[in-house]
Protein backbone atom coordinates (compact mmCIF):
# COMPACT_ATOMS: atom_id res chain seq x y z
CA UNK A 1 0.00 0.00 0.00
CA UNK A 2 3.02 2.27 0.44
CA UNK A 3 5.67 0.77 -1.85
CA UNK A 4 8.75 3.01 -2.17
CA UNK A 5 6.77 6.05 -1.00
CA UNK A 6 3.62 6.88 0.97
CA UNK A 7 0.41 6.18 -0.91
CA UNK A 8 2.12 4.28 -3.77
CA UNK A 9 -0.07 1.17 -3.79
CA UNK A 10 0.92 -1.86 -5.87
CA UNK A 11 -1.58 -3.11 -8.48
CA UNK A 12 -3.69 -6.10 -7.57
CA UNK A 13 -1.63 -9.33 -7.82
CA UNK A 14 1.74 -7.65 -7.27
CA UNK A 15 3.87 -7.42 -4.16
CA UNK A 16 6.24 -4.83 -2.77
CA UNK A 17 9.84 -6.01 -2.66
CA UNK A 18 12.84 -3.78 -1.95
CA UNK A 19 10.61 -0.71 -2.42
CA UNK A 20 9.33 -1.73 -5.86
CA UNK A 21 6.09 -3.30 -7.01
CA UNK A 22 6.82 -6.67 -8.57
CA UNK A 23 5.38 -10.08 -9.29
CA UNK A 24 8.40 -11.65 -7.56
CA UNK A 25 9.84 -11.28 -4.04
CA UNK A 26 13.33 -9.95 -3.52
CA UNK A 27 15.81 -9.67 -0.67
CA UNK A 28 15.60 -13.31 0.33
CA UNK A 29 11.80 -13.22 0.87
CA UNK A 30 9.31 -15.69 -0.53
CA UNK A 31 6.02 -14.92 -2.26
CA UNK A 32 3.26 -16.34 -0.03
CA UNK A 33 -0.15 -15.56 -1.54
CA UNK A 34 -0.25 -11.83 -2.19
CA UNK A 35 2.70 -10.83 0.02
CA UNK A 36 6.40 -11.43 0.45
CA UNK A 37 7.27 -13.28 3.63
CA UNK A 38 10.54 -13.89 5.45
CA UNK A 39 10.05 -17.60 6.11
CA UNK A 40 12.99 -17.56 8.51
CA UNK A 41 11.14 -15.27 10.98
CA UNK A 42 7.45 -15.01 9.96
CA UNK A 43 5.29 -16.97 12.50
CA UNK A 44 2.53 -17.22 9.88
CA UNK A 45 4.90 -18.72 7.28
CA UNK A 46 7.64 -20.38 9.36
CA UNK A 47 10.00 -22.38 7.13
CA UNK A 48 7.49 -22.39 4.29
CA UNK A 49 4.34 -20.60 3.14
CA UNK A 50 1.33 -21.35 5.33
CA UNK A 51 3.31 -23.14 8.02
CA UNK A 52 1.95 -21.17 11.00
CA UNK A 53 3.43 -21.61 14.47
CA UNK A 54 1.06 -22.72 17.28
CA UNK A 55 -0.28 -19.93 19.50
CA UNK A 56 2.35 -18.83 22.03
CA UNK A 57 5.34 -19.78 19.86
CA UNK A 58 7.63 -17.69 17.67
CA UNK A 59 9.48 -18.37 14.39
CA UNK A 60 13.28 -18.36 14.64
CA UNK A 61 15.62 -19.65 11.85
CA UNK A 62 12.61 -21.15 10.10
CA UNK A 63 11.49 -23.20 13.13
CA UNK A 64 8.69 -22.65 15.67
CA UNK A 65 9.73 -22.46 19.30
CA UNK A 66 8.21 -21.77 22.73
CA UNK A 67 8.01 -18.14 23.90
CA UNK A 68 8.98 -17.62 27.51
CA UNK A 69 7.66 -14.58 29.38
CA UNK A 70 7.86 -13.08 32.85
CA UNK A 71 11.61 -13.39 33.23
CA UNK A 72 11.62 -17.14 32.48
CA UNK A 73 14.03 -18.90 30.16
CA UNK A 74 13.37 -21.55 27.51
CA UNK A 75 14.90 -24.84 28.71
CA UNK A 76 14.13 -27.60 26.24
CA UNK A 77 10.39 -27.63 25.72
CA UNK A 78 9.46 -25.64 28.85
CA UNK A 79 9.98 -22.24 30.39
CA UNK A 80 11.89 -22.23 33.64
CA UNK A 81 12.55 -19.65 36.37
CA UNK A 82 16.29 -20.06 36.78
CA UNK A 83 16.09 -18.33 40.17
CA UNK A 84 13.79 -20.90 41.83
CA UNK A 85 13.52 -24.00 39.56
CA UNK A 86 15.39 -26.89 41.22
CA UNK A 87 15.68 -28.67 37.81
CA UNK A 88 17.17 -25.58 36.15
CA UNK A 89 18.86 -23.64 38.91
CA UNK A 90 20.91 -20.75 37.55
CA UNK A 91 21.01 -22.35 34.10
CA UNK A 92 19.06 -24.84 31.98
CA UNK A 93 19.53 -28.49 33.10
CA UNK A 94 21.52 -27.41 36.18
CA UNK A 95 19.55 -29.58 38.63
CA UNK A 96 19.89 -29.37 42.38
CA UNK A 97 20.65 -32.47 44.41
CA UNK A 98 17.91 -34.31 46.26
CA UNK A 99 16.97 -32.39 49.42
CA UNK A 100 18.23 -29.08 48.01
CA UNK A 101 16.19 -26.16 46.79
CA UNK A 102 16.93 -23.38 44.34
CA UNK A 103 17.08 -19.91 45.85
CA UNK A 104 18.34 -16.86 43.92
CA UNK A 105 19.67 -19.16 41.20
CA UNK A 106 21.74 -21.29 43.59
CA UNK A 107 21.16 -24.75 45.06
CA UNK A 108 21.05 -24.63 48.83
CA UNK A 109 20.47 -27.35 51.39
CA UNK A 110 18.08 -25.28 53.60
CA UNK A 111 16.10 -22.05 53.29
CA UNK A 112 17.44 -19.23 55.48
CA UNK A 113 15.20 -18.50 58.49
CA UNK A 114 12.39 -17.64 58.69
CA UNK A 115 11.86 -19.15 55.20
CA UNK A 116 10.80 -22.75 54.73
CA UNK A 117 10.71 -25.05 51.71
CA UNK A 118 7.28 -25.39 50.10
CA UNK A 119 7.32 -27.23 46.78
CA UNK A 120 11.05 -26.66 46.27
CA UNK A 121 10.52 -22.94 46.82
CA UNK A 122 11.61 -20.94 49.85
CA UNK A 123 8.73 -19.02 51.36
CA UNK A 124 7.65 -17.35 54.61
CA UNK A 125 4.49 -19.09 55.82
CA UNK A 126 3.73 -16.14 58.08
CA UNK A 127 2.92 -13.96 55.08
CA UNK A 128 2.51 -16.15 51.97
CA UNK A 129 -1.23 -16.38 51.02
CA UNK A 130 -0.47 -19.65 49.14
CA UNK A 131 1.26 -21.22 52.13
CA UNK A 132 -0.33 -19.48 55.12
CA UNK A 133 0.74 -20.98 58.45
CA UNK A 134 2.00 -24.10 56.70
CA UNK A 135 2.88 -25.34 53.23
CA UNK A 136 0.10 -25.82 50.69
CA UNK A 137 -2.48 -23.98 52.82
CA UNK A 138 -3.79 -21.33 50.41
CA UNK A 139 -6.03 -18.55 51.77
CA UNK A 140 -9.53 -18.56 50.27
CA UNK A 141 -10.45 -15.96 47.66
CA UNK A 142 -13.47 -13.98 48.88
CA UNK A 143 -15.84 -11.82 46.87
CA UNK A 144 -14.45 -8.37 45.96
CA UNK A 145 -11.29 -8.99 47.99
CA UNK A 146 -7.62 -10.00 47.74
CA UNK A 147 -6.49 -12.76 50.13
CA UNK A 148 -3.77 -11.90 52.65
CA UNK A 149 -1.75 -13.79 55.25
CA UNK A 150 -0.58 -12.22 58.47
CA UNK A 151 1.17 -14.04 61.32
CA UNK A 152 0.14 -17.28 59.62
CA UNK A 153 -3.58 -16.38 59.67
CA UNK A 154 -5.61 -15.80 56.52
CA UNK A 155 -7.31 -12.46 55.97
CA UNK A 156 -8.35 -10.26 53.11
CA UNK A 157 -8.09 -6.73 51.78
CA UNK A 158 -11.19 -5.27 50.14
CA UNK A 159 -10.93 -4.03 46.61
CA UNK A 160 -11.36 -0.28 46.18
CA UNK A 161 -15.01 0.70 46.50
CA UNK A 162 -16.05 -2.31 48.60
CA UNK A 163 -16.28 -2.96 52.34
CA UNK A 164 -16.61 -5.90 54.72
CA UNK A 165 -19.32 -4.21 56.74
CA UNK A 166 -20.61 -7.33 58.51
CA UNK A 167 -17.11 -8.51 59.53
CA UNK A 168 -17.79 -11.89 57.93
CA UNK A 169 -15.07 -13.22 55.64
CA UNK A 170 -17.38 -15.91 54.27
CA UNK A 171 -19.24 -13.42 52.06
CA UNK A 172 -16.16 -11.29 51.41
CA UNK A 173 -16.48 -7.54 50.94
CA UNK A 174 -20.23 -7.65 50.49
CA UNK A 175 -21.03 -3.91 50.34
CA UNK A 176 -20.41 -1.60 47.39
CA UNK A 177 -19.54 1.54 49.34
CA UNK A 178 -19.72 3.68 46.20
CA UNK A 179 -23.50 3.25 45.93
CA UNK A 180 -24.86 2.06 49.28
CA UNK A 181 -26.67 4.82 51.19
CA UNK A 182 -26.15 3.00 54.51
CA UNK A 183 -22.38 2.68 53.97
CA UNK A 184 -21.47 5.59 51.68
CA UNK A 185 -17.71 5.93 51.23
CA UNK A 186 -17.04 3.36 53.96
CA UNK A 187 -18.71 0.98 56.39
CA UNK A 188 -20.93 2.65 58.96
CA UNK A 189 -21.22 5.95 57.10
CA UNK A 190 -24.96 6.34 56.42
CA UNK A 191 -26.31 9.19 54.36
CA UNK A 192 -28.41 11.69 56.30
CA UNK A 193 -32.19 11.65 55.72
CA UNK A 194 -33.36 13.81 52.83
CA UNK A 195 -36.24 16.23 53.39
CA UNK A 196 -39.23 15.21 51.24
CA UNK A 197 -37.19 12.51 49.52
CA UNK A 198 -34.81 9.57 49.70
CA UNK A 199 -31.03 9.70 50.06
CA UNK A 200 -28.67 8.01 47.60
CA UNK A 201 -24.95 7.30 47.41
CA UNK A 202 -23.20 7.99 44.11
CA UNK A 203 -19.44 7.60 43.65
CA UNK A 204 -19.13 7.39 47.48
CA UNK A 205 -20.84 10.78 47.95
CA UNK A 206 -24.26 11.22 49.57
CA UNK A 207 -26.94 13.11 47.69
CA UNK A 208 -30.61 13.16 46.78
CA UNK A 209 -31.68 9.89 45.20
CA UNK A 210 -35.33 10.61 44.57
CA UNK A 211 -37.93 13.12 45.69
CA UNK A 212 -41.34 12.33 47.07
CA UNK A 213 -44.18 12.89 44.64
CA UNK A 214 -44.86 16.59 44.27
CA UNK A 215 -41.41 17.75 45.44
CA UNK A 216 -38.19 18.62 43.59
CA UNK A 217 -34.50 19.17 44.37
CA UNK A 218 -34.26 22.30 42.27
CA UNK A 219 -31.12 23.81 43.80
CA UNK A 220 -29.17 20.49 43.72
CA UNK A 221 -28.27 20.95 47.38
CA UNK A 222 -28.55 17.71 49.35
CA UNK A 223 -28.48 19.69 52.58
CA UNK A 224 -32.04 20.97 52.17
CA UNK A 225 -33.28 17.92 50.29
CA UNK A 226 -36.23 18.24 47.94
CA UNK A 227 -36.90 21.81 48.95
CA UNK A 228 -39.53 22.81 46.38
CA UNK A 229 -43.22 21.90 46.44
CA UNK A 230 -43.81 21.42 42.72
CA UNK A 231 -47.57 21.38 43.21
CA UNK A 232 -47.77 25.03 44.25
CA UNK A 233 -44.50 26.85 43.43
CA UNK A 234 -45.15 29.21 40.52
CA UNK A 235 -41.42 29.30 39.67
CA UNK A 236 -41.15 25.50 39.63
CA UNK A 237 -44.61 24.33 38.69
CA UNK A 238 -44.74 20.59 38.03
CA UNK A 239 -40.98 20.49 37.45
CA UNK A 240 -37.91 22.48 38.43
CA UNK A 241 -37.51 25.70 36.45
CA UNK A 242 -41.02 25.68 34.99
CA UNK A 243 -42.14 29.28 35.66
CA UNK A 244 -45.83 30.01 35.32
CA UNK A 245 -46.45 32.72 32.66
CA UNK A 246 -48.24 35.99 33.38
CA UNK A 247 -51.54 34.82 31.93
CA UNK A 248 -51.61 31.79 34.28
CA UNK A 249 -49.56 32.97 37.26
CA UNK A 250 -50.76 30.44 39.86
CA UNK A 251 -49.39 26.93 40.34
CA UNK A 252 -52.07 24.58 41.60
CA UNK A 253 -51.85 20.80 41.45
CA UNK A 254 -48.53 21.11 39.54
CA UNK A 255 -50.24 23.02 36.74
CA UNK A 256 -50.22 26.74 35.92
CA UNK A 257 -53.66 28.28 36.21
CA UNK A 258 -55.42 31.58 36.87
CA UNK A 259 -57.11 31.10 40.26
CA UNK A 260 -56.56 28.49 42.95
CA UNK A 261 -59.74 27.99 44.95
CA UNK A 262 -58.67 24.90 46.88
CA UNK A 263 -59.99 24.98 50.44
CA UNK A 264 -62.50 27.77 49.64
CA UNK A 265 -65.10 28.05 52.42
CA UNK A 266 -67.59 30.53 50.97
CA UNK A 267 -68.07 33.10 48.24
CA UNK A 268 -70.55 35.77 47.22
CA UNK A 269 -70.92 38.38 44.51
CA UNK A 270 -70.63 42.06 45.34
CA UNK A 271 -69.81 45.25 43.43
CA UNK A 272 -69.32 43.44 40.15
CA UNK A 273 -66.89 40.75 41.33
CA UNK A 274 -66.84 37.53 43.33
CA UNK A 275 -65.54 37.70 46.89
CA UNK A 276 -63.80 34.53 48.14
CA UNK A 277 -63.51 33.53 51.82
CA UNK A 278 -61.21 30.93 53.42
CA UNK A 279 -60.91 29.75 57.00
CA UNK A 280 -57.61 30.60 58.60
CA UNK A 281 -55.69 27.68 60.15
CA UNK A 282 -56.23 27.30 63.86
CA UNK A 283 -54.31 30.05 65.68
CA UNK A 284 -52.28 30.74 62.54
CA UNK A 285 -49.21 32.97 62.64
CA UNK A 286 -50.44 35.66 60.27
CA UNK A 287 -46.88 36.68 59.35
CA UNK A 288 -46.71 33.46 57.34
CA UNK A 289 -49.81 34.29 55.29
CA UNK A 290 -49.17 37.74 53.82
CA UNK A 291 -49.11 36.19 50.34
CA UNK A 292 -52.19 34.00 50.85
CA UNK A 293 -54.27 35.73 48.18
CA UNK A 294 -51.47 36.45 45.65
CA UNK A 295 -50.37 32.82 45.61
CA UNK A 296 -53.90 31.94 44.51
CA UNK A 297 -53.89 34.37 41.66
CA UNK A 298 -56.06 36.81 43.64
CA UNK A 299 -55.76 40.08 45.54
CA UNK A 300 -56.60 40.84 49.13
CA UNK A 301 -60.16 42.18 49.39
CA UNK A 302 -60.73 45.93 49.44
CA UNK A 303 -64.17 47.58 49.79
CA UNK A 304 -65.46 49.48 46.78
CA UNK A 305 -68.21 51.29 48.71
CA UNK A 306 -69.86 51.52 52.12
CA UNK A 307 -72.50 48.88 51.17
CA UNK A 308 -69.73 46.65 49.82
CA UNK A 309 -67.80 46.95 53.10
CA UNK A 310 -70.94 46.33 55.18
CA UNK A 311 -71.86 43.28 53.13
CA UNK A 312 -68.59 41.52 54.03
CA UNK A 313 -69.03 42.36 57.74
CA UNK A 314 -72.53 40.89 57.72
CA UNK A 315 -71.71 37.94 55.48
CA UNK A 316 -68.68 36.85 57.55
CA UNK A 317 -70.77 37.03 60.77
CA UNK A 318 -73.50 34.94 59.16
CA UNK A 319 -71.10 32.13 58.29
CA UNK A 320 -71.12 30.81 61.86
CA UNK A 321 -72.68 33.52 64.09
CA UNK A 322 -69.56 33.41 66.24
CA UNK A 323 -67.00 35.93 67.41
CA UNK A 324 -64.75 35.37 64.38
CA UNK A 325 -62.50 38.03 62.90
CA UNK A 326 -61.90 38.89 59.26
CA UNK A 327 -58.10 39.05 58.80
CA UNK A 328 -56.92 41.00 55.72
CA UNK A 329 -53.36 41.97 54.85
CA UNK A 330 -52.51 45.57 54.00
CA UNK A 331 -55.92 47.04 54.80
CA UNK A 332 -56.47 50.36 56.63
CA UNK A 333 -58.95 50.34 59.51
CA UNK A 334 -59.89 52.78 62.26
CA UNK A 335 -61.16 51.50 65.60
CA UNK A 336 -62.51 54.79 66.89
CA UNK A 337 -64.48 55.57 63.72
CA UNK A 338 -65.34 51.93 62.90
CA UNK A 339 -64.15 52.36 59.33
CA UNK A 340 -62.62 50.02 56.75
CA UNK A 341 -60.61 51.85 54.10
CA UNK A 342 -62.55 54.96 55.15
CA UNK A 343 -66.01 53.35 54.82
CA UNK A 344 -68.04 53.29 58.03
CA UNK A 345 -69.52 49.96 59.01
CA UNK A 346 -72.14 48.95 61.55
CA UNK A 347 -70.67 46.74 64.25
CA UNK A 348 -71.62 46.04 67.87
CA UNK A 349 -69.00 48.40 69.29
CA UNK A 350 -65.81 50.24 68.23
CA UNK A 351 -63.85 47.30 69.65
CA UNK A 352 -65.07 45.27 66.69
CA UNK A 353 -62.56 47.08 64.44
CA UNK A 354 -58.84 46.87 65.23
CA UNK A 355 -56.93 49.88 63.91
CA UNK A 356 -54.29 49.16 61.26
CA UNK A 357 -52.25 51.49 59.05
CA UNK A 358 -52.07 49.20 56.02
CA UNK A 359 -48.56 47.85 56.70
CA UNK A 360 -49.68 44.53 58.17
CA UNK A 361 -52.84 42.61 58.96
CA UNK A 362 -56.03 44.43 59.86
CA UNK A 363 -58.98 42.76 61.58
CA UNK A 364 -62.69 43.42 62.10
CA UNK A 365 -65.88 41.59 63.07
CA UNK A 366 -69.48 42.34 64.04
CA UNK A 367 -70.51 40.37 67.10
CA UNK A 368 -69.45 40.34 70.77
CA UNK A 369 -66.53 42.64 70.14
CA UNK A 370 -63.92 41.97 72.76
CA UNK A 371 -60.82 43.76 71.59
CA UNK A 372 -58.45 41.46 69.63
CA UNK A 373 -55.75 43.32 67.70
CA UNK A 374 -53.42 40.97 65.71
CA UNK A 375 -50.35 43.21 66.00
CA UNK A 376 -50.69 43.08 69.82
CA UNK A 377 -51.54 39.40 69.92
CA UNK A 378 -48.33 37.83 68.55
CA UNK A 379 -49.90 38.20 65.10
CA UNK A 380 -52.05 35.15 65.76
CA UNK A 381 -55.48 34.59 64.23
CA UNK A 382 -56.93 33.89 67.69
CA UNK A 383 -57.09 35.50 71.12
CA UNK A 384 -58.45 33.82 74.24
CA UNK A 385 -60.38 31.22 72.28
CA UNK A 386 -57.44 29.03 71.17
CA UNK A 387 -59.69 26.13 70.13
CA UNK A 388 -61.78 28.14 67.69
CA UNK A 389 -60.44 27.97 64.12
CA UNK A 390 -62.89 30.13 62.20
CA UNK A 391 -61.29 33.46 61.41
CA UNK A 392 -61.39 34.42 57.72
CA UNK A 393 -59.04 35.34 54.88
CA UNK A 394 -60.85 37.25 52.12
CA UNK A 395 -59.66 37.62 48.51
CA UNK A 396 -60.99 39.08 45.28
CA UNK A 397 -59.95 38.85 41.60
Amino acid sequence: ANCGSCGNACPQGQVCAAGSCSLVCLGGTTKCGGKCADTANDPANCGSCGAACPQGQVCAAGSCSLVCLGGTTKCGSKCADLQTDAANCGACAAACKQGEVCSSGKCIALCPAPLVVCGNVCTNTSFDPQHCGKCNNPCPVAANATPTCGAGVCGMVCKQGYGDCNANMNDGCEIDTTSNASHCGGCGKPCAPVANGTAACTASVCGVGSCNQGFGDCDKNAGNGCEINLTSDKNNCGSCGNVCPNNTPVCSGSKCTNIDLSGLYAKYDSAGRTVYIWKTPKCANLLNYADFCPTRGLKWWRPKSQPDAQQLVSFAYGLDNWHTWVQIYGIKTDQNASTIEGYGVIVDSPGCVASSNGSGFGAFRKWGCSYCYPAQNNNESCCWDKDHAYDWFVCEP
